[in-house]
């Protein structure tokens, strides 16, 4: 006799290549950047559509635990390198020229879940390698693909699809330069 089945359908996430990116600038280090990635992904749920709840979740992470950044600690000299904590990549200056997953925070990225908006704090100034007065605001960004952030898509019967984007390259910390005034004497 003749068979009939049925092919379950998955939901399937592309990504699009976006100009958003989260900047910082060390002359404050208190103010942090927030920037919103979810245009980065482009989710079909197909005929099952979206769970119902989680039906999309964002997500960071990193290349490898203790991976190197591609930045540099200015107090210590010290590259940084990166962890994930928590759902939380936080960067840890290096210690004798190695990793340490106990050495200072230097910055940290953090994601909602449930939005896609990725924020940057910057905690310990770095190493911005140009100097002189032709750079008093240079940028420098962590290296490409150690930082990720991946957009999860479960339907209905619970199939499940994910795909990332390359984090590193967006994330960016601009120098401070110190300022001289006059004052009247």
């Amino acid at each position: 006799g003749d068979k009939v089945g049925f092919r379950d359908d998955a939901p399937v996430v592309t990504t699009n290549t976006v100009s958003t990116a989260l900047e910082v600038d060390e002359t404050v280090l208190t103010t942090d950047d927030s920037a919103n990635f979810a245009s980065a992904f482009t989710v079909n749920y197909g005929a099952d559509g979206a769970a119902t709840t989680n039906a999309l979740v964002y997500s960071l992470g990193v290349k490898a635990t203790g991976v190197d950044s591609g930045v540099v600690d200015t107090a210590t000299g010290q590259r940084v390198y990166l962890y994930l904590e928590g759902g939380i990549v936080v960067g840890r200056v290096g210690v004798g020229g190695s990793a340490s997953s106990t050495g200072l925070k230097a910055f940290e990225i953090r994601v909602d879940s449930a939005t896609a908006e990725v924020g940057l704090d910057q905690i310990r100034s770095l190493v911005h390698p140009t100097g002189g007065t032709a750079s008093p605001n240079e940028l420098i960004t962590l290296t490409t693909d150690t930082v990720t952030l991946t957009a999860t898509a479960t339907d209905k019967d619970g199939d499940v699809h994910s795909a990332f984007i390359n984090l590193g390259d967006k994330v960016g910390f601009r120098d401070d330069a110190p300022v001289v005034t006059t004052n009247t004497v």
